[in-house]
């Protein structure tokens, strides 16, 4: 069951206009109601609620700021610092491969 809310200001506050859709476990939060039918946007919050439960909730959110801290402090800016993120790298990778199935820790092949 996918828990869906449609918040766009909420979204605009928490990403600063960034991101089209996070997840804050359980739910997945859009900044528009089409993209409720986005498959690909779907399957990729939904590979972060994969990788959310692997970790504990609080792990994920910790991992997820400490990688990108460092990519940070490396010199790359927001947008390169988020696309480098193991986390990011994986859900892209299975949100344009539906029919596969994604490995428990997968996203440690991304670092």
């Amino acid at each position: 069951m996918k828990l869906i809310i449609v918040a766009p200001r909420f979204l605009k506050f928490i990403t600063r206009g960034f991101a089209k859709a996070i997840v804050l476990f359980p739910f997945i939060i859009l900044s528009k109601g089409a993209d409720k039918y986005d498959t690909a946007l779907i399957r990729h919050e939904q590979i972060h609620i994969y990788q959310q439960l692997e970790l504990l909730v609080i792990g994920f959110y910790l991992w997820y700021v400490t990688e990108y801290g460092v990519y940070r402090l490396q010199g790359y800016n927001h947008r390169d610092a988020y696309m480098r993120l193991s986390h990011e790298q994986e859900a892209r990778y299975y949100e344009c491969s539906p029919g596969e199935h994604r490995k428990f820790f997968g996203f440690l092949r991304y670092l």
